[in-house]
């Protein structure tokens, strides 16, 4: 029940707060600068980082004590799911 009531509570507050997230009103695009912005991007996307496939790295990193608990919280599912799967908790 109480986990009803929180998800409840968590829509209400969506919906009242709705007016602060909203985008403001969009103009159109400047072509030119669509461009210049398109001239900087490199030709393939990449992160900020080691790319996941890159396990050999990744494990590497999870062998290091300052880094072991960071790489491991990011092998857990997301919270969200966790609630999904497991309402009891």
């Amino acid at each position: 029940m109480k986990h009803h009531a929180l998800q409840v509570g968590v829509i209400v507050l969506v919906f009242a707060c709705g007016h602060v997230f909203a985008a403001p009103p969009t103009t159109p695009l400047d072509p030119d600068r669509v461009k210049a912005v398109a001239a900087m991007l490199p030709e393939q996307p990449a992160g900020v980082s080691l790319p996941i496939s890159d396990r050999a790295a990744w494990d590497a990193l999870a062998k290091q004590k300052a880094y072991r608990d960071v790489v491991a919280e990011a092998a857990r599912p997301p919270v969200c799911s966790q609630i999904h799967e497991h309402p009891e908790r």
